[in-house]
């Protein structure tokens, strides 16, 4: 992960709202797909990967169109990158 990187989290205190806030085009959203399959199903979310996750609630703030921000810009470098190695799993 980028140094000096800080994150940023809004805790909503239901997934529907997360999932909400996803569809409107606010970030991205850690979700379960068999919760919100019809979201899925509608196109409305994408499950970039096939992995399912299983542990703790992680929320990620990214940046807005734009930002020139060295931080934010090498943490969607970093996510990116993990995005791309496992795929290649």
């Amino acid at each position: 992960m980028p140094s000096g990187l800080r994150f940023a989290a809004v805790d909503y205190s239901i997934f529907e709202l997360i999932a909400n806030a996803a569809v409107s085009g606010l970030g991205v959203a850690l979700l379960s797909p068999t919760l919100f399959r019809p979201l899925l199903d509608d196109g409305l979310l994408v499950a970039p990967l096939a992995t399912v996750l299983q542990g703790p609630d992680w929320y990620f703030a990214l940046i807005r169109e734009g930002d020139q921000r060295p931080a934010p810009r090498g943490f969607c470098a970093w996510l990116c990158e993990q995005v791309r190695q496992a795929q290649d799993w």
